[in-house]
């Protein structure tokens, strides 16, 4: 009887553990969390899909955790438009997935993606081959030599900008240093007199109109020892040096023999200096914009602009700014616009005329 009545029992717990009800309860949050996948991946792969037709992505690789994921996009995809596909992915898996730290950096996006409360890194790539034939655009950056600080911000930009080292201050050995030590080419910014001189006046070891030989000679070479390692060299104002055929050639003659090129910063249209160079065999190029004659971001940012329309138009564009504040939180905004995937920032020695 007592036998008998414990196997009776041990059946209504398991008629009771089998019970609709019972199974329901264990199984609802499996259900539950199963339902949140397919909801979540029900609108991650249409967007997918979309981004897949709209972007014309041709790889991708991930989720891997050491890897990140990688979307390769065809090169004339609008970064913009990637984004915003991804965008609407967040927007749509309620927390699921999430995009931030968002960088534009010339030929790729890279971003951080949450899914599902795992992090990764999200790269948006161009293919090699448009990043090889995109439009040349060359940075340069004038004036470094009073802070330190400053042309340090400017290396770190996501975009190569080439500093342009005034001689004789205070750290002009040093920033040049920095740049040599992280692999980065810079240029001498060579001081050569303008029209409003004595008014203005270019610096220490000017170059002027009418200088003997061994003046230019032995300025120009105090200068390049100031900043050791230049590749090649602008001029810092000039107005007046750069329009007179003489020096000109004097100083084509001496970047010559030393293996340098010149960027004629072009600030008087009577310059000769490319002529000069042709002549004397002096690989040679020319700026196209100032992007900061006037300290306004918004106007920085679309002379920036300019220069890719400009690269765009004709293959390559050169532009000048200078190692101010201002012009460095212009450039900080613009690296993270779309523009820049129109064009690949290089440097000045890519687009050379080589005479």
């Amino acid at each position: 009887m007592a036998k008998s009545a414990k196997r009776g029992s041990k059946r209504g717990r398991m008629r009771r553990g089998k019970s609709p009800l019972g199974a329901f309860l264990r199984w609802l949050p499996v259900a539950a969390l199963a339902l949140l996948v397919a909801f979540v991946a029900i609108f991650l792969l249409r967007d997918y899909h979309a981004l897949t037709i709209k972007n014309e992505v041709e790889a991708i690789t991930g989720p891997l955790k050491d890897a990140g994921v990688y979307i390769r996009v065809a090169d004339e995809v609008s970064g913009e438009e990637a984004i915003a596909k991804l965008s609407a992915i967040e927007r749509r898996s309620l927390g699921s997935f999430s995009l931030g730290d968002e960088r534009r950096l010339p030929g790729k996006i890279t971003a951080h993606m949450r899914y599902l409360d795992e992090a990764y890194p999200l790269t948006i790539l161009w293919r090699e081959e448009a990043k090889e034939h995109a439009p040349l655009l060359a940075i340069i950056i004038d004036d470094a030599g009073m802070d330190l600080d400053i042309a340090k911000k400017f290396l770190d930009l996501p975009v190569p900008v080439i500093l342009a080292v005034i001689p004789h201050l205070k750290y002009s050995s040093e920033i040049a240093a920095v740049a040599r030590g992280r692999g980065r080419p810079f240029l001498l910014h060579m001081p050569m007199e303008p029209i409003s001189y004595p008014e203005n006046d270019p610096g220490e070891g000017a170059l002027f109109a009418g200088m003997a030989e061994y003046e230019v000679i032995n300025n120009l070479n105090r200068a390049l020892n100031s900043a050791l390692g230049a590749s090649g060299v602008n001029n810092h104002m000039g107005s007046k040096a750069t329009a007179d055929p003489l020096l000109m050639k004097r100083v084509m003659d001496a970047l010559k023999s030393r293996g340098l090129y010149f960027i004629d910063s072009r600030t008087t249209p009577k310059s000769v200096a490319a002529e000069e160079a042709r002549a004397a065999g002096v690989a040679y190029g020319t700026r196209d914009v100032f992007i900061d004659n006037e300290d306004d971001e918004g106007k920085i940012i679309a002379n920036l602009n300019k220069g890719v329309e400009l690269a765009v138009e004709r293959g390559h564009a050169v532009v000048i700014g200078h190692a101010r504040k201002g012009t460095l939180a212009a450039m900080e905004r613009w690296a993270r616009s779309d523009a820049i995937s129109r064009v690949r920032v290089a440097s000045p020695e890519d687009i050379l005329t080589i005479p």
